[in-house]
């Protein structure tokens, strides 16, 4: 009954002028022809093959599949030296075209290992009853060991939700756990990892204008992604009321519930199901519904400017407080006297210990353009996060941190506006008068680029740290090791000595890829797991935090008592990491210039090109000498 049950989920969608073949046309097809859609340049068979981590060929193949679909409206071009580029001839029949797409979870279609694990959990967790292997295997057409082989991953998966699977002789497979956790997990894998938004309450139009002119009445703020995640929550507890699972609280934790506003909002919420859907809510359902609706609180600009001038409570004030303090400890970046910084974070804690103390959480649909783009604001976040401590049982945390890094990273944008001032420490060996003049001459050229932080005499040097300064000038000889420039001038400033100003101004970069790396600490290992790669870079436990980024690139960092400073290994074959698979690692030791770093490693990641070099070569000498060139490691 399973098997024919799917089967009829699988209907056709028919659409007038277009061959509907959304049946035929796999995951992996989808996503290239919106990739074609989204770009504005041409797309290489070797770009679209890490993106989707399939060989070029595959690529290949799945391209002329699509353009015999497409043929009537659109055609993907082979441009010579360039890739491919979506050409369209029919806009109105390529919407439609595209309306037959995510019209249906079951629709979805895995083209990986990993997707055909994320598949079977929502099977399972729909089904919520026990499925056999073998129906399993005849579903999805594929061999009964690797059936096993995607249990692996789906208890994993499962293990973060603190579900199980069970399994029973001549019964098969079963999820089972808290009921709460049970449906979080139902809307990520059934909805959000397929990248499936529509529902079968979703398609009710009426409800839906509805349920967001309900919401707007009651004074709540829902920007439409999270709106739409709402909606899916709703979706997956009417499933499971359907399906005589009910949530379950204790009398105090409803009680705390139904003192909030949001409890009111969820009243009528509940009532608009049932003259829609005929579907009662009891208390506790209610509650759960509350739940999510407390959870899906936005802050807007104009409430953190409405409250620069106002108090944080203290007990949120300590906690950004400790979380800047965290951030300042790690990677050397003080910024706990940004008062903007302090109130955003402090008014976005509030809502999120809501949602942290009902195991809800925001999701972030920009979660991976972040940790791309604003590198070091990610890393800082997650070092803030520790210092909330209060996520040990909390699911998907990365969301949260996600939208923490947005405000650190507008910080360190105004952080750039505000240090754009380069800091001098000016050393002179002659009368004050001659000091003073010297640092007039030069501030009347320069007073809008630099700031004359100190005037010494060298045998005070040794008293100073330089770090604290960009550069130092000085009017002597100076003979010390420096990390900053030494810029020799004339006591009495000539045009010649402005000159050289100018060009350290203006032009001048401290850092560069090559600072932080040397060709010892770049390998090519062979390796068939985590473990493995594990066991081969960490000789002794140490504090790693992870992030999973796209282009099978893997970041990870760790604080380190010496210097910064970067290890890289390619590994022979891509690896399933957590979410992603996975060939290049990154090993970040912070400690001082950290912000530099990787602001380095960032710039070198943003050439697509540098990442081609990394996933293809197979060349533990090739990889030292490209990444060591001078080209590839400045701006």
């Amino acid at each position: 009954w399973y098997i024919r049950f799917i089967t009829l989920c699988m209907s056709n969608f028919n659409i007038p002028g277009v061959k509907h073949m959304s049946n035929s046309m796999t995951k992996r097809q989808q996503r290239i022809f919106l990739l074609f859609l989204d770009g504005l340049e041409c797309l290489t068979s070797q770009k679209l093959s890490l993106l989707l981590n399939v060989s070029k060929k595959t690529i290949q193949n799945d391209i002329k599949i699509l353009n015999q679909m497409i043929k009537d409206f659109a055609e993907i071009q082979s441009i010579p030296s360039k890739g491919y580029q979506l050409r369209i001839y029919n806009d109105e029949l390529l919407n439609q075209f595209q309306e037959t797409f995510h019209h249906e979870w079951s629709d979805f279609v895995p083209s990986n290992p990993l997707e055909r694990a994320y598949y079977i959990l929502g099977l399972m967790l729909k089904n919520q009853d026990f499925i056999k292997i073998d129906d399993l295997s005849d579903l999805l057409y594929i061999e009964r060991t690797s059936i096993s082989r995607s249990v692996k991953i789906m208890r994993e998966c499962l293990e973060v939700y603190g579900l199980e699977i069970i399994q029973k002789t001549g019964r098969g497979l079963k999820i089972i756990g808290n009921e709460f956790r049970y449906r979080q997990c139902m809307a990520e894998y059934i909805y959000h990892k397929p990248d499936i938004l529509v529902t079968k309450i979703g398609k009710n139009q009426k409800f839906m204008n509805a349920l967001k002119e309900l919401i707007f009445n009651d004074g709540m703020t829902m920007p439409e992604r999270v709106f739409q995640n709402f909606v899916i929550h709703i979706q997956v507890q009417l499933d499971r009321i359907e399906n005589h699972c009910f949530i379950d609280f204790r009398q105090n934790e409803i009680e705390n519930i139904e003192n909030e506003y949001e409890y009111l909002v969820a009243k009528d919420v509940t009532q608009l199901i049932k003259k829609y859907f005929g579907i009662d809510f009891n208390r506790k359902e209610t509650a759960y519904l509350a739940i999510h609706i407390i959870g899906k609180k936005s802050n807007s600009t104009s409430a953190i400017e409405s409250c620069i001038n106002n108090q944080l409570k203290k007990e949120i004030d300590d906690i950004v407080q400790n979380m800047l303090e965290r951030v300042n400890h790690v990677f050397h970046v003080d910024l706990h006297l940004d008062m903007y910084l302090r109130k955003a974070v402090g008014i976005h804690i509030h809502p999120m210990e809501n949602r942290l103390k009902f195991n809800t959480y925001l999701r972030n649909p920009l979660i991976d353009f972040i940790k791309e783009k604003y590198l070091l604001a990610y890393m800082m976040s997650l070092e803030a996060w520790k210092a909330i401590a209060l996520h040990n049982n909390y699911v998907n945390i990365e969301d949260e941190i996600g939208y923490i890094a947005i405000h650190f990273q507008y910080a360190l944008e105004r952080r750039k506006r505000n240090l754009s001032k380069k800091r001098v420490l000016l050393v002179n060996d002659y009368s004050i008068a001659i000091s003073e003049l010297l640092s007039f001459s030069i501030l009347k050229t320069y007073r809008d680029l630099l700031v004359i932080e100190n005037t010494i005499s060298a045998s005070e040097l040794d008293n100073y740290n330089l770090l604290d300064y960009d550069c130092l000038i000085t009017t002597v000889p100076i003979i010390t090791q420096s990390h900053i420039p030494i810029i020799k001038v004339n006591p009495i400033s000539t045009e010649k000595d402005l000159e050289i100003l100018k060009e350290y101004l203006h032009f001048h970069i401290p850092y560069s890829l090559k600072d932080f790396i040397k060709s010892e600490d770049i390998y090519y290992i062979n390796v068939e797991s985590k473990e493995e790669v594990y066991g081969y870079i960490y000789h002794q436990e140490k504090e790693i935090q992870e992030i999973e980024l796209s282009h099978q690139i893997l970041i990870h960092y760790v604080r380190d008592n010496d210097n910064s400073h970067i290890v890289i290994y390619v590994l022979n074959k891509p690896i399933l990491w957590k979410n992603k698979f996975i060939k290049v690692i990154i090993v970040l030791y912070i400690h001082m210039h950290s912000e530099e770093m990787i602001e380095c490693i960032q710039r070198f990641l943003s050439d697509q090109r540098n990442i081609d070099m990394l996933i293809q070569s197979s060349n533990q000498q090739e990889i030292i000498n490209y990444i060591l060139q001078e080209k590839n490691t400045e701006p």
